[in-house]
């Protein structure tokens, strides 16, 4: 998961402490997650709440690292005589 942690907080002028007084944990919390450490979801909702963002616009997951499932299998259609 990515997430723009650093870019939100300095656009804030924050500091790491700041942010984490602000989002009730510690300042190595925040390290961790500017360093790309994924969060537990109430951290994450209360970081957002601290940017005032939805939680989607701050933590992006990385769908391209998903596996799809596969397409079913299609057999072509023939088209019935009447």
């Amino acid at each position: 998961m990515r997430n723009t942690v650093k870019f939100h907080r300095t656009q804030l002028g924050l500091t790491q402490r700041e942010l984490a007084r602000h989002a009730n944990c510690s300042r190595a919390y925040i390290i961790g997650l500017e360093a790309g450490k994924t969060p537990n979801l109430d951290t994450a909702f209360r970081i957002a709440q601290v940017f005032d963002k939805p939680v989607e616009a701050i933590f992006i997951p990385d769908w391209h690292r998903l596996k799809r499932p596969a397409a079913p299998a299609t057999t072509p259609c023939k088209a019935s005589r009447a």
